[in-house]
């Protein structure tokens, strides 16, 4: 086992930095990258059984773009493997019904749901 575990803090700092270098003027696509950086770190540690961890991150990416669907479907799933199966479904009635970048419909709740 690596005996140096990197600090999530830390690794969270760099990376937004990095995507605002990359992004400069563009604050929407920032926040999109951000929320979407954050809910795969957040999928990759619900993978690994860090439920707690996997939350904040979905949670974060969702107050940094708060029509993100994915980041509610994540959580709500996390929610779910944590059997709080009610506040799983609360969170998918919260969710936004579209997501747009740059004023354009990018997914839809319904369309998730569906499949």
């Amino acid at each position: 086992m690596w005996p140096f575990r990197p600090d999530p803090q830390k690794q969270k700092e760099k990376k937004f930095r990095e995507l605002e270098n990359t992004f400069g003027g563009s604050t929407e696509m920032i926040a999109l990258q951000k929320a979407t950086w954050l809910s795969s770190r957040g999928n990759s540690l619900g993978e690994r059984g860090k439920l707690e961890e996997a939350i904040r991150d979905f949670e974060e990416a969702i107050r940094i773009k708060n029509d993100h669907i994915p980041s509610y479907f994540s959580l709500a799933i996390a929610y779910q493997k944590k059997g709080m199966d009610e506040k799983a479904r609360q969170i998918i009635d919260q969710a936004p019904e579209e997501m747009k970048v740059d004023g354009q419909v990018v997914v839809r709740k319904s369309e998730l749901l569906q499949s």
